[in-house]
């Protein structure tokens, strides 16, 4: 059984291990393709306002391209249900029909947008680094417990859902042995947690 988890894309694959002869699991994880809001340098966190650019467009179709020539189908899929995460699943789905193969229905699970960044979405970067920068600091160190948007710990709290997030794959797959996450929300570069 093969799942892909869209957060973004979060795939589960089956593997047997030369180990053993258990079935297991890989995870893949996919951002989606840049946005509107990316480009310009302004904080979308979980709101829902940005839209894929072109260069997202396309970064999308690259992305089903690779889906299908490294990890093959998917047999579950799992999407956030930001509008961003799910028009890049519709172009690697795009991707899928044009290779002849078919991706079952996605999945919408709530727990998988990004980060909750209340006051600061819509906001430009560059203004929360002038008006705020001991907080706009820790948010670019990836310092969880000292970075607070509205009296709340943002890093902490997806750190809370990514560990919910794993409970239920567990629930559904039951015997999960390899496990990756990487969990892309602003993160590409900045975060890398492993629950």
């Amino acid at each position: 059984m093969r799942s892909l988890l869209l957060f973004v894309v979060l795939s589960l694959f089956p593997q047997t291990s030369a180990l053993s002869s258990e079935r297991s699991h890989r995870f893949f994880v996919l951002r989606h393709g840049e946005t509107d809001a990316n480009a310009a340098g302004v904080i979308q966190g979980s709101s829902d306002f940005s839209r894929l650019t072109d260069k997202g467009r396309q970064q999308a179709l690259d992305a089903g391209k690779v889906v299908w020539s490294l990890i093959g189908p998917a047999d579950t899929i799992y999407v956030s249900p930001l509008v961003r995460a799910r028009d890049t699943l519709s172009l690697i789905q795009e991707q899928s029909i044009a290779a002849s193969k078919s991706l079952p229905e996605a999945s919408v699970w709530h727990d998988l947008r990004e980060l909750d960044l209340h006051e600061w979405e819509g906001k430009d970067k560059k203004h929360l680094q002038m008006n705020d920068p001991a907080a706009y600091q820790h948010w670019k160190e990836g310092n969880a417990f000292d970075f607070e948007v509205s009296g709340c710990k943002p890093l902490v709290d997806v750190w809370d859902r990514a560990a919910s997030v794993w409970e239920r794959l567990r629930e559904k797959t039951q015997t999960i042995r390899q496990l990756f996450w990487s969990v892309t929300v602003r993160l590409g570069k900045h975060y890398s947690i492993r629950p």
